[in-house]
């Protein structure tokens, strides 16, 4: 029988699960992931098309934060010139 894995972070009181915790997405570790991802789609953009980008668009499934951590949220932040605040807490 396959057990799940729940992530000590996600499970509150009441024992109920939730998949995600939406104050500690992206992680730290999506947040640099999702700056190369979005410092490598415009460069090769840039090399295909020697200009940059007018518009960029994305299909967002709320999947991928569950999956990743938010590495496409962190790619959208980085576009738009945003970062997350540290909290102590994660």
């Amino acid at each position: 029988m396959h057990t799940p894995v729940i992530r000590q972070a996600c499970r509150y009181p009441d024992e109920t699960f939730y998949s995600l915790d939406p104050f500690r997405v992206p992680t730290r570790a999506a947040w640099r992931i999702g700056g190369r991802l979005a410092d490598a789609m415009i460069g090769k953009y840039k090399d295909d098309q020697g200009t940059l980008p007018e518009n960029i668009a994305f299909y967002w499934m709320a999947s991928d934060i569950m999956s990743a951590d938010g590495e496409m949220l962190a790619e959208m932040f980085a576009l738009l010139g945003v970062e997350p605040v540290w909290l102590s807490n994660g």
